[in-house]
């Protein structure tokens, strides 16, 4: 399953979450618009220094959102939204910069969020997704791919 269709998959269950309790005060979701404008990552790797994992360009290319949470594992997931290319540019810079301080040396390591308590990682070497506790040193690898990690994202707990 490519990124794009994990991501549609959870928009998906979004709205149904939305419509099975549409009678609560939620607020409603806002759509995602898909991205029909090219994202130029030849110079942000440029100014990077390497190149970003396919993974990672596809989820930060495929749609502009305003969030992604749920819940993964029956831990609370959070995900910043995208809504512009500069969105994207910041996004990778600030990203990668918090992952080069992260314990791990072995890659580049893109911050995707928060997996409460955790903190997100993505390996831009292997694509994986690891949640960490920095100051801990702890590390639980989660998903191979940001697909898998996506496509597990509930909108509600399931126990």
């Amino acid at each position: 399953m490519t990124v794009k269709q994990a991501l549609e998959h959870y928009f998906e269950v979004k709205s149904d979450f939305y419509c099975k309790y549409k009678d609560v005060d939620l607020p409603k979701p806002i759509k995602p618009i898909e991205i029909t404008q090219e994202v130029d990552f030849e110079e942000i790797e440029k100014e990077l220094g390497f190149s970003i994992h396919t993974d990672i360009k596809s989820f930060l290319s495929s749609y502009w959102f305003n969030e992604i949470e749920g819940f993964c594992n029956d831990r609370y997931v959070h995900i910043n939204g995208i809504s512009t290319i500069e969105d994207v540019r910041n996004d990778v810079l600030v990203g990668f910069l918090m992952g080069d301080d992260h314990f791990l040396k072995d890659a580049h390591y893109w911050y995707m969020g928060i997996y409460e308590p955790f903190s997100l990682f993505v390996n831009n070497t292997t694509g994986e997704v690891s949640a960490t506790i920095l100051y801990e040193h702890n590390t639980i690898h989660l998903f191979d791919s940001i697909s898998g990690f996506i496509i597990n994202i509930k909108a509600e707990i399931t126990s």
